[in-house]
């Protein structure tokens, strides 16, 4: 299940966390635009790709859970263009949530 996940966090550079007043629907769908961005962008990767969970961690930061694990493996591998589509100062880290 963690393979399917990705992991974000707030900047350290970034003074606040523009995700942290979005409820987890309201993630998802940032998400969702972030990654129909991305198929645009990066026409290479996989078909018809979706988020379909988000939930918030204590220390701010957040998992997303994509519907299948290549999309969570392509987000990962092309984390700047996920950033970017997200519209908020993240960081992707590179594995799945510990």
């Amino acid at each position: 299940m963690k393979e399917r996940q990705v992991l974000i966090d707030k900047d350290l550079a970034a003074k606040a966390n523009q995700l942290a007043d979005l409820n987890e629907c309201e993630l998802v769908a940032k998400a969702n635009k972030a990654l129909a961005l991305m198929a645009t962008q990066l026409p290479q990767g996989p078909a018809e790709l979706r988020a379909v969970g988000a939930k918030k961690l204590n220390n701010g930061g957040i998992v997303y859970e994509p519907d299948k694990m290549e999309t969570a493996s392509w987000v990962r591998k092309e984390k700047a263009a996920f950033t970017a589509g997200i519209e908020g100062t993240v960081v992707v880290k590179i594995g799945p949530p510990q």
